[in-house]
Order: structure tokens, then C-alpha cells, then sequence
């Protein structure tokens, strides 16, 4: 039994500039390609691999620099490929929008499927213009569906086009429903999404993960009276990175802090950041890390008292996770899994995403002292390790191989 994870979007180059690859081509065009660890779709690989079940697991990604396609084995078995893919403006309901296209990729798979058993798992809505081309083409495949993110359907301000996308999405779904085996979410959100659409499909709550044997805490806490904050994602607008700067830039002639913040983005947007928090950092109460992965990482999550997510969506958000596990206060906007886990356990600072007051008074009430609950690891760790998740995964490609008379042997 193969499994084919896609993940549906090219990799952003722009945004890695300063990030060194894993594994790096020279295109035929003269530019070159290559592919990073870290994304959910191989995370979740290495995870299944690493049970010791004989399966082979492939992850297959457009990328709009590859000229052909692109293939590398990792040390675990694990295969990564890049295929060459366009973008082309296609009317989607009243609007015209840029939509991603592979035929290399579907022509793969269609090879891949007529030689053998496979399982295909989509990341994200199946209406996506490469996901949706994929789950009308292979009817007859096993289709595994994971929804990342918020997955919004409606919000237009227009009550006629709101009315109009509603039963737009409600068609399009209805055209490939039954091409579909099992869906999987990620929070409340998700599944409130997938009723309102009427998807009757089998699914179940199933997230994603992280290590909890490599993100741990530290096993000493030194006592510091400034309090240490820690920001890690991308930098992108969506992660409201610029309005906790606002909030601390308030803050600063009466508390004494640290806010860190690490990722990275693309330039401009990054430089608009750091001079943002510029009467911060020369006053030494802002740093920015850059990228930071592994120990680099790891080491700064144990040198920390709080972490702060202020996404305005997120489906799984493995910073938090990250977080939990090294046994950190969570300071956390209500969006993800991660939020729902926390209000059931009255752990953390649950915030609104766009009431910045709310942020505000919430911060203030943190440096003056108020205690914060922290979140029982194991409780994470049963929500959240990554050998948890790889067995649910494992027993849901069974589910949907027998629906194929197909035998899925460990």
C-alpha cells in the first residue's frame, strides 16, 4: 500500500531566501529548486513511517520552478516530490482568480494508480482548483481529505453574493462528494463548516501533531523578574505580529519585558515589523531571531514564561503545540484546536481575534502578576504527540482501503 499526501500550494522561495534548503536542484532554465522539512503533510509521514509499519509514504507538491519533476529520498524511506505546475486566472463564481495547475501531477498519479494500491490524502478544502481536479479525476482511488485553517465560507458584506457563494460551494461539493472517503478536521470551527455545507461524508476530529520527546521543558526555570515573552511564525499579516507590538509599545514606559520574535517573511513586510518595534529593540525589550528551527528553537521556548499566538485563523497551530509541551503559558487568540483544548481545561489567556482592548487589558493584568494556568503536558501529549496521531491516521487509510476491497498489511 502506497500513500500519496499532496499538498496543494508551490513552495513560497521568496519567503525561504535566507533559509537553506534540505535538499537543493539546478533547474534546466538555470534557476534552481528545492524543499524544506517541517510541512504537515511530511510531518505526518515521518510520523507513520516511524511506527515501523510496512507502508510506503510519498509526499507530492506542485512547485512553479521545477521543470521536471523532482525526487528525493529521505533517510526513513520517506519520498518527496516536486512537480512542475502554472498558475492561470480562471473565473471562479463572479470573480476571476489565480489557480494552481499541475498536469505533471496528474499525470503521476494517474500512472500510480493504474500499477497499484494507493491511498491519495488531500490537504485542505477539496474545492481547491488542484484538489478539486484530483478528487473528480480519481473516483476510483481511496481519497483521504484533512481541512487545515478555518476553512470560512461565507463573510461577504453583499447579501446577494453571500447567498449566491453558498450555494455555489453547496453545488460544487454535491459534484464530488462521492468521490470523497473520509474527511478529517481539526476544531470546531471545521466541523461547524462541513454542516452548514450538508457534507455527510464519515469524518472525525483528527489533528495534527509535534514531538514531545524532542520539545521539552528545561529542567531548570531561572528566576527572572522580567517577564519573557516568545512570538514564532511567519510573518505574515494574518498573524497580527505588528498588533502585539502596538500593545507593547503602550506597555513600555510602565513594564519592564521581553517580547521575542522569530520567523521569518517576505522583506518588505518584515521590515515594517522591525521598525515598528524599533523604540523596543533599542531598548533592548524586542528581539527578532529570524527563521529558527530545531535546538535553535528549542532553546528559546525554554528560556521563555509566556508564548503568544494572535492568528486571526489557524486549523492546528504547531507553535502552540510546541509550546504545550515545553510546558509554557499560552497567551492565544480563539482560533485551532489548541484553543478549545485550553478552555476545556481553563488553561491559558484566551483572547478574541480582532478585540485588541481585550489584548491589551489581558497583557496588563499578566505583567501586574495575575496567575495563569498552565496546561498539563500529558493532557497535551494524548491530544498532541506525534505516535498518537500517526495511529488514528493508520487505522483510517484501513477504513477507507477495505471500502476498496483493499487489505492494508502492516
Amino acid at each position: 500500500m502506497k500513500i500519496i499526501n499532496i499538498i496543494h500550494f508551490p513552495i513560497a522561495y521568496h519567503m525561504l531566501e535566507n533559509v537553506k534548503p534540505v535538499v537543493k536542484w539546478k533547474t534546466g532554465n538555470g534557476r534552481w529548486c528545492g524543499l524544506w522539512r517541517g510541512n504537515w503533510s511530511q510531518r505526518l509521514g515521518d510520523a507513520i513511517l516511524n511506527t515501523g509499519k510496512k507502508i510506503d509514504y510519498e509526499v507530492w507538491r506542485p512547485d512553479l520552478r521545477a521543470d521536471k519533476v523532482y525526487s528525493h529520498v529521505f533517510e526513513n524511506g520517506l519520498i518527496y516530490k516536486l512537480f512542475p505546475s502554472y498558475s492561470a486566472k480562471r473565473f471562479d463564481l463572479l470573480k476571476i482568480r489565480e489557480q494552481l495547475l499541475s498536469p505533471a501531477l496528474i499525470k503521476g498519479l494517474k500512472e500510480v494508480t493504474d500499477g497499484g494500491d494507493v491511498i491519495i490524502h488531500l490537504n485542505s478544502s477539496p474545492l481547491i482548483s488542484i484538489n478539486y481536479k484530483i478528487v473528480k479525476t480519481f473516483f476510483y482511488v481511496p481519497i483521504v481529505v484533512t481541512f487545515h485553517g478555518n476553512q470560512r465560507i461565507w463573510g461577504s458584506k453583499i447579501p446577494i453574493y453571500s447567498y449566491l457563494k453558498q450555494q455555489y460551494i453547496r453545488a460544487k461539493w454535491g459534484t464530488i462528494n462521492n468521490n470523497i472517503d473520509y474527511i478529517t478536521y481539526q476544531n470546531r470551527g471545521q466541523k461547524r463548516m462541513l454542516e452548514n455545507v450538508g457534507i455527510n461524508k464519515p469524518r472525525g476530529l483528527e489533528t495534527m501533531g509535534c514531538d514531545f520527546d524532542y520539545w521539552t521543558p528545561p529542567d531548570n526555570v531561572p528566576s527572572d523578574d522580567k517577564l519573557k515573552f516568545l512570538m514564532a511564525c511567519r510573518f505574515v499579516p494574518l498573524k497580527q505580529i505588528d498588533k502585539i507590538i502596538r500593545i507593547f509599545l503602550d506597555l513600555n514606559d510602565k513594564y519592564d519585558f521581553i517580547l521575542t520574535i522569530a520567523g521569518t517573511g517576505e522583506r518588505e513586510y518584515t521590515a515594517y515589523l522591525e521598525k515598528l518595534a524599533s523604540p523596543l529593540t533599542k531598548r533592548n525589550k524586542v528581539r527578532f531571531t529570524g527563521y529558527l528551527l530545531g535546538n535553535e528553537l528549542l532553546k528559546e521556548y525554554r528560556k521563555h514564561d509566556y508564548f503568544i499566538m494572535a492568528s486571526t485563523s489557524e486549523g492546528c497551530p504547531v507553535s502552540v503545540m510546541e509550546a504545550l509541551a515545553c510546558k509554557l503559558k499560552v497567551f492565544t487568540t480563539r482560533v485551532g484546536c489548541t484553543t478549545d483544548l485550553l478552555e476545556k481545561y481553563n488553561a491559558g489567556v484566551i483572547v478574541s481575534p480582532y478585540n485588541y482592548d481585550e489584548w491589551k487589558l489581558n497583557l496588563i493584568r499578566i505583567l501586574d502578576g495575575e496567575h495563569v494556568k498552565v496546561l498539563d503536558r500529558e493532557i497535551a501529549r494524548q491530544w498532541f504527540d506525534w505516535p498518537n496521531i500517526a495511529v488514528k491516521f493508520l487505522d483510517i487509510y484501513r477504513k477507507v482501503a477495505e471500502l476498496y476491497a483493499i487489505t492494508l498489511r502492516y
